[in-house]
């Protein structure tokens, strides 16, 4: 189970070498049985003692070789969905939390339905759930179900993963034309509360430069600031929702005018 709600790759790591060799060997068991063939070297390499520290010196290579360079941005990705669960549990209960996880997540009643295979039942009562999302996975979710003391877990891909890896910041010709491309881009990214630093790391600038736009939209009454926790969380207001709403409504109508344009000449 992580240490903290974002996980410290130090103390993970720690854990992973920390399990006992019975733990290891019972999970990579477990995990052979579920997958394809492999190759005898590195079945014999799994099965030795010793296994799960050999893993936590792979698995640290990865962490600063593919995951390290990108952190800032995948952190800002997982407290952005850590952040807009926690508001939809408390204004509008459980079921908000799976709202937009259906059809791979769905509440039904006091049974919460999960799409994963081999299929199993599991009993919360006094054990409950931990979410993790995850930057990974994509249409699919993992569950983790350890007998308890252990929460029933499960991964599933956080909200805004594809735009962190297929990003388009354009928010439009009229947009920019109207705000300056920067504001634009803050703007639309003000769907979800973010605060000044995360905003530096999506958009390769300074937190300086960053709050001096954010004082321009704010003066303009586009977005608003709350405080939560150590953050000042900045979002849109209602008029800077309608500014982006009609600039996707230009959008959508250009498109249009454009298809029919190719339509009539025959392209």
């Amino acid at each position: 189970m992580p240490k903290s709600s974002l996980g410290a790759i130090e103390a993970e790591l720690a854990a992973v070498r920390a399990t006992p060799e019975e733990r290891v060997q019972a999970e990579i068991g477990r995990c052979l049985r579920m997958r394809g063939p492999i190759s005898e070297e590195v079945r014999q390499s799994l099965v030795a003692p010793g296994a799960g520290a050999r893993l936590a010196g792979l698995l640290e290579i990865l962490w600063q070789v593919l995951i390290a360079p990108s952190w800032p941005q995948i952190r800002d990705c997982l407290e952005r969905d850590i952040s807009h669960r926690s508001r939809a549990l408390a204004g509008d209960g459980l079921a908000a939390v799976f709202e937009d996880m259906a059809p791979l997540v769905r509440l039904g009643g006091r049974r919460l339905y999960v799409d994963v295979q081999p299929t199993c039942e599991r009993s919360l009562e006094g054990v409950g759930i931990l979410l993790m999302p995850s930057v990974f996975i994509f249409r699919r979710v993992i569950a983790i179900v350890d007998p308890p003391p252990a929460p029933a877990t499960f991964c599933y891909p956080a909200r805004g993963v594809t735009a962190m890896w297929f990003e388009d910041d354009d928010p439009g010709d009229a947009l920019a034309t109207l705000l300056g491309t920067t504001r634009a881009q803050i703007l639309e990214a003000l769907g979800e509360p973010t605060h000044t630093t995360a905003l530096a790391v999506r958009f390769g600038k300074s937190a300086g430069n960053i709050a001096d736009h954010l004082a321009v939209l704010r003066s303009n009454d586009l977005i608003t600031r709350t405080r939560v926790g150590r953050h000042v969380m900045y979002s849109r207001t209602a008029l800077g929702d309608a500014l982006i709403a009609g600039g996707a409504a230009e959008a959508a109508s250009d498109a249009a005018a454009t298809g029919q344009s190719r339509l009539a000449s025959g392209e």
